[in-house]
């Protein structure tokens, strides 16, 4: 018992230097393979083999790779180079947003570092874009996570200050960039260790994703000549069992209404996937470990068109970039039975942007770094698994009112954003939480979500002609229950889903409530 319970301190121990750690990582020694101790962490992998659970998580964490900062630099100065030749080569698009400011201005007094009026798109697709790939380029690199996110902080910076000197330094794009991304960037970088860890001879599939999602971290490989950790049988996938995942692509058609009584038929697709990397997840074996590589991922991205076009488009991303993961399973008639949990640091990305039944909405959230938790709870083929997060938010929100307002009072000194957009910048906070039942190949689901956000007043790019600066607020609460089934031995995906979306929206003093809501089925693969 004393023993077990150093061993716990120590993995606290190892947790509170992972949260704290900012330097980069050095390639563990590699132990020689030998059964496990009775106190030491194991598990079963799937042809019934007991494996060292520490050994297994060295031989396959990021960790093993060397650190390159300098070259994870030159890459963020090729990373600049190429946004700049798009900057002037859509100059004719980017000049109405040249304020011409002065250096002093720009770095010294900073009265010209703004909120700026941009495209929603611009703003929290393409920017969290050019931030994944800041963040995935310094990861392949050897980067602890909380480093590459340093890495994406200072790439943004040197864009905004340095490259962009003809317009106002953008107070927005310096937070969403790098933290609207930070997900987002974990999940492809972890899906790109996935994907190259299969066998370099496997199937044609396999090699053509490592080629193309997976090609920064086969293309780093090569170049360093790193050899491949120690194998472990493989998934369904024919890639390694370091990595638990699932993915879903499916095709479906949703029957959508709203409050003003309008409905429609709108077609979706829907793309899911979460990769946990922790060899063992949900086989039988015991083990307990502090984490710091990004280990929990998840993605889902629904597009739903109907006869004019796009009609929604949803995109979530969430990591746990650094925690705690402690399992206790076991065989069981029918699967396995005891209990896993995790608590870690997680930061999560959100874009909506919607034409349903045509009403405009939209908003994009950076989630900042907030305590999640996970459980799993099994017993034979039943399977109970939970989540939860809690967070403080950076988020443009679209005002409802906003049509109203101007039909009343103008749009004369509001902030610019408003006028061009019809969004505005806010802070909040937001939590949401998960259940998932399953039985077997067959699950049943709800998931909930909640945000309230206020307007952040001052500091528009014109903020010189705002003199009505408006306040906003705004409440968002998402709900949504489902019933799925995955055909035993085949990848044949079915499922029947039900959301709805609340929204209360504020522009004082004007105030607008609505909901919309869909029932879907879908149907595709899930793998």
């Amino acid at each position: 018992m004393a023993t077990l319970h150093r061993k716990r301190s120590l993995a606290a121990f190892g947790l509170a230097v992972t949260l704290a750690t900012t330097a980069f990582a050095q390639p563990p020694a590699v132990r020689a393979e030998l059964p496990p101790e009775p106190d030491e962490g194991w598990w079963e992998d799937r042809l019934g083999q007991v494996r060292p659970f520490e050994q297994s998580y060295a031989d396959w964490s990021p960790e093993r790779y060397e650190a390159r900062p300098w070259r994870a630099a030159a890459e963020m100065l090729v990373l600049l180079g190429l946004g700049t030749a798009w900057y002037w080569v859509k100059k004719d698009q980017n000049i109405v947003d040249w304020d011409y400011p002065s250096l002093e201005d720009r770095i010294l007094t900073f009265d010209a570092v703004r909120f700026d009026n941009n495209l929603f798109v611009t703003n929290h697709i393409l920017h969290p874009a050019a931030g994944s790939a800041y963040y995935g380029f310094s990861r392949v690199n050897g980067l602890s996570p909380f480093a590459s996110i340093g890495y994406s902080f200072a790439t943004s910076a040197a864009f905004e200050f340095g490259l962009e000197v003809l317009e106002k330094v953008s107070i927005n794009d310096l937070i969403y960039t790098p933290l609207g991304a930070w997900a987002s960037g974990e999940w492809f970088f972890q899906l790109g260790d996935y994907l190259n860890s299969g066998p370099r001879d496997g199937p044609w599939g396999n090699r053509l994703a490592t080629y193309t999602l997976g090609s920064p971290r086969y293309l780093h490989d090569a170049w360093d000549g790193a050899p491949p950790p120690r194998p472990l049988p493989l998934d369904n996938l024919g890639l390694s069992t370091a990595f638990w995942h699932r993915f879903g692509v499916t095709y479906g058609l949703s029957g959508v209404d709203n409050d003003h009584g309008k409905s429609g038929v709108v077609h979706d697709v829907l793309l899911e996937g979460e990769l946990i990397r922790m060899p063992g997840h949900l086989r039988p074996g015991q083990f307990e470990r502090a984490f710091g590589e990004g280990n929990f991922v998840d993605m889902r991205t629904r597009m739903s068109f109907d006869g004019t076009g796009f009609a929604d488009l949803d995109i979530f991303f969430s990591a746990d970039i650094a925690g705690y993961y402690h399992q206790r399973f076991e065989r069981a008639p029918g699967g396995i039975s005891g209990q896993a949990w995790s608590g870690a640091v997680n930061s999560q990305g959100r874009f909506v942007d919607r034409w349903l039944l045509g009403r405009r909405d939209g908003y994009a959230v950076a989630h900042l770094p907030g305590p999640a938790l996970k459980g799993w709870i099994a017993h034979g083929p039943m399977l109970l698994r939970l989540s939860a997060t809690a967070h403080l938010d950076f988020a443009a929100i679209r005002a409802l009112p906003w049509d109203r307002w101007v039909g009343l009072y103008g749009s004369d000194g509001v902030k610019t954003v408003l006028q061009k957009e019809s969004y505005y910048y806010a802070h909040g906070s937001s939590a949401n939480a998960q259940v998932v039942l399953s039985h077997g190949t067959t699950e049943l689901g709800l998931r909930g979500f909640f945000g309230h956000y206020e307007s952040i007043e001052g500091l528009d790019r014109e903020q010189e002609t705002v003199y009505r600066d408006v306040h906003d607020a705004d409440q968002i609460l998402e709900g949504a229950a489902w019933l799925g089934h995955t055909t035993p031995g085949a990848p044949i995906h079915l499922r029947v889903t039900g959301e709805q979306v609340y929204r209360t929206s504020k522009m004082t003093p004007i105030q607008e409530t609505r909901w919309d809501r869909r029932i879907s089925v879908n149907l595709g693969l899930g793998f």
